[in-house]
């Protein structure tokens, strides 16, 4: 039957042919092609697509049938059911009674020391995990940084903790801990929504390596925080749920795609939270929350059920450099290994002793040229340069580099943010074609990785090694690398899409995350009207703990402000 809508058949009129294609990509790629190169190419051309689309139609085992409503990176959670230990809301307790209260400040504390008083007694897994429910019931609704909570598993938990502490003691330092993770961290049975319309309904039938790790060292999943969705894209009040509030600035949205977490540790909402970080998603949520973030080196922490690109960690944030390190630690223990028991208790409470020791004799590169070139807002420069004055004040030494070395930074941010946009129309070609099942913001981030090349991708990567032989030189010479977190204060600034979509705001973090160095960030202050500034380590091959022992001396030099008044940024928020 005949197309009688003009409209259609216009549409169609309109489409370019493949020969255009061909001339607009030849012109882009500058082949310079005669008449007949032309004709011959478009051959070529169409013999390439035919195989390419061919591709996909080979389906990823256990993804069967899921390729137009599923991220492909998402198909790790789509297998066979894993039973989550500690996770059952079956579990019940003949020993433990009902929740008792506990003290306020065990949640305002540090994760270590809320351990040691759930070991002598003084209250259970049980008590500690229904006072942050309470907590989140009573706040959250201002600051926004769940999207699920899971009160019933939670408590399940908690309860069988209990009793497993009473019985035969902690497993690890993190036991009857509550947490939180991004929303992009499948967790078995709990919704994971990755904050879009087009997984709203998603329960994945298997947890992400990182929490099955979680639940082992016996921490407890209270629920699953806010973040950008697909944590690439810019928050807008109608998304699925609207951008947390910053408890230090409520006015303002909380900055990364882990923005949730940020606000949720910040508001002593998670006493610790897992977030991923591909171009510092979790770096600068801790830089302007006061907290310490952690993205470890490249695959340092499983990425299995999350991500398998090659730039986003799993990564931690917690207000205390040895409580990230705690949880850092359970993260490298595969619960499976036929030592992981005694593992589990002895190796996060020996990397927390390595925090709290006072490194010497450190020798911390500062790439003067490229941060010159980059610049940061007046009271950045300002913390900054006292972050500078504090780590001369502790002895040790500051080696400024000259300006070209790592002038490389600058195709760093470039390749990176190529990388994650290559990978991520990857992830969403088949069900990213219908736009309308995403976020205004998201559907449209969806796209720019269609129009780049394979060679545009492999530059990226070839740029990225060179990225981080540069930085191995200048580690081969120094003990880490100092730069602040962010140039700007405000998310206002940051998502400014000028900027934004260019890597503006991760100019100091991005570079790191091609590069597969770890980073941590370390708070260091208040700008003058109030937001927390974080400063950035970066260091060698495996030194995560080292970089924690290091900024945990630098910042606690400063004479940091208490974490904000819960009671005071409810009524902001309302108002």
């Amino acid at each position: 039957m005949a197309d009688d809508n003009p409209h259609s058949r216009q549409a169609v009129e309109s489409r370019p042919s493949t020969g255009e294609i061909v001339s607009a990509l030849a012109e882009r790629a500058k082949l310079n092609l005669s008449e007949a190169e032309h004709e011959r190419l478009s051959e070529y051309v169409v013999d390439s697509w035919d195989m390419a689309d061919r591709l996909r139609d080979v389906s990823s085992p256990g993804y069967e049938g899921v390729a137009a409503d599923l991220p492909r990176r998402a198909a790790y959670s789509t297998r066979e059911p894993v039973q989550a230990e500690g996770a059952s809301p079956q579990e019940s307790s003949r020993l433990v009674g009902r929740p008792q209260p506990i003290p306020p400040a065990a949640l305002e504390g540090g994760l270590v020391e809320v351990s040691t008083a759930m070991e002598a007694g003084e209250y259970t897994p049980l008590d500690l995990v229904n006072a942050q429910l309470e907590r989140i019931a009573r706040f959250d609704q201002a600051v926004r940084s769940y999207i699920t909570v899971d009160r019933e598993g939670a408590l399940a938990a908690a309860t069988a903790l209990s009793d497993e502490l009473a019985q035969s003691g902690p497993r690890s330092p993190l036991h009857g801990i509550p947490f939180g993770a991004k929303d992009s961290i499948p967790a078995a049975g709990m919704v994971c929504t990755f904050n879009s319309p087009l997984m709203k309904d998603w329960r994945p039938k298997r947890d992400a390596e990182a929490i099955r790790r979680m639940r082992a060292a016996g921490a407890v999943l209270v629920g699953k925080h806010n973040l950008n969705e697909f944590g690439w894209s810019l928050p807008r009040e109608d998304d699925l749920a609207p951008p947390p509030h910053n408890p230090w600035l409520p006015e303002e949205y909380s900055v990364g795609s882990t923005s949730g977490g940020g606000a949720a540790v910040a508001a002593r909402l998670a006493m610790f939270a897992l977030g991923t970080d591909g171009g510092g998603s979790v770096r600068l949520p801790a830089g302007q929350h006061s907290l310490f973030g952690v993205k470890p080196g490249h695959r340092r922490v499983p990425p299995e059920g999350v991500t398998d690109g090659r730039v986003s960690e799993v990564s931690v944030l917690a207000r205390a450099a040895e409580d990230a390190a705690d949880v850092l630690a359970a993260l490298l223990i595969d619960p499976d290994g036929d030592d992981s028991r005694q593992r589990m208790r002895e190796e996060p409470n020996a990397w927390i002793e390595h925090v709290r020791a006072a490194p010497t004799g450190l020798r911390i590169a500062v790439p003067e040229g490229y941060i010159g070139d980059v610049g940061m807002e007046p009271d950045i420069q300002r913390a900054f340069e006292s972050t500078l004055r504090v780590i001369t004040e502790l002895g040790y030494e500051v080696v400024k580099l000259p300006r070209p070395t790592l002038n490389i930074l600058h195709d760093g941010v470039r390749a990176n943010f190529v990388v994650i946009a290559a990978e991520h129309y990857f992830d969403h070609e088949g069900p990213g074609k219908d736009r309308g099942r995403y976020g205004a913001s998201a559907g449209f981030y969806n796209l720019p990785g269609a129009f780049l090349s394979a060679a545009d991708y492999l530059h990226a990567l070839r740029v990225g090694e060179l990225v981080r032989q540069q930085v191995d030189e200048v580690l081969a010479d120094a003990d880490m690398i100092l730069t602040p977190t962010s140039p700007v204060t405000r998310t206002t600034t940051a998502r400014n899409p000028k900027t934004h979509r260019r890597g503006g705001n991760a100019a100091y973090t991005s570079p790191f995350n091609i590069s597969g160095h770890p980073g941590v960030a370390l708070p260091v202050g208040l700008s003058s009207e109030g937001m927390p500034i974080g400063m950035q380590l970066i260091g060698r091959t495996d030194s995560e703990f080292d970089l924690l022992r290091a900024a945990r001396a630098i910042s606690g030099s400063f004479s940091l402000p208490a974490f904000p008044d819960l009671e005071g940024l409810t009524s902001r928020v309302r108002g």
